[in-house]
């Protein structure tokens, strides 16, 4: 009951008072994740922004201790991408996937924008965009647009689950985002 009190609490504050009581923590408990938020504390509150501010905000946060997991996959120095693909995408798809996202992926792009360019990619690649269409008929298909999504997800973050992924795209940057979706695409070739 506790930690759901917590994540409730945390939830509504401000990435400002949630990156100042992580720092504090951090100073006397996690001297490297203390050096990497106070070495940029604009990013780490960009970061801790990411889905703060909507009608239902995420809970990942019970305590201060979970900062450091929930943005590991910002940190070059903490991020560990060893998920595997879900069951339903093959590695060649997934490669096909991350080799045409790549060559229209745009980080100036809006979130209409960016979610659009996902669809677009879809029919090319053998996935519906409407997945709807895919729940009615999903041997026509090799998956539906939340798959495309969810390899693109997995390269950049090495997670299936996470906050806003247009978000965490804008905050990694260009270059960052060019390299993971890059060396992720090329694990799967060797691999």
């Amino acid at each position: 009951k506790l930690n759901d009190i917590c994540k409730n609490v945390i939830s509504l504050m401000t990435a400002e008072e949630v990156y100042e009581n992580t720092v504090a923590w951090a100073k006397d408990y996690d001297e490297e994740l203390y050096e990497l938020f106070t070495k940029d504390p604009d990013f780490a509150k960009a970061i801790l922004n990411i889905d703060r501010d909507v009608p239902k905000p995420r809970k990942d946060i019970i305590s201060w201790s979970d900062v450091k997991g929930y943005v590991s996959y910002f940190y070059n120095s903490l991020f560990v991408n060893d998920a595997a693909l879900p069951e339903n995408i093959n590695k060649d798809d997934a490669i096909a996937v991350l080799d045409t996202y790549l060559r229209v992926f745009d980080v100036n792009d809006d979130k209409d924008t960016w979610f659009a360019k996902i669809k677009d990619i879809c029919e090319p690649l053998g996935f519906t965009p409407n997945v709807k269409e895919y729940k009615k008929n999903p041997d026509a298909f090799k998956g539906h647009v939340g798959d495309v999504s969810t390899v693109i997800r997995i390269a950049v973050t090495g997670r299936t689950n996470t906050p806003d992924l247009h978000a965490i795209l804008k905050a990694l940057g260009k270059d960052e985002v060019t390299v993971r979706l890059s060396k992720y695409a090329e694990a799967l070739r060797i691999g």
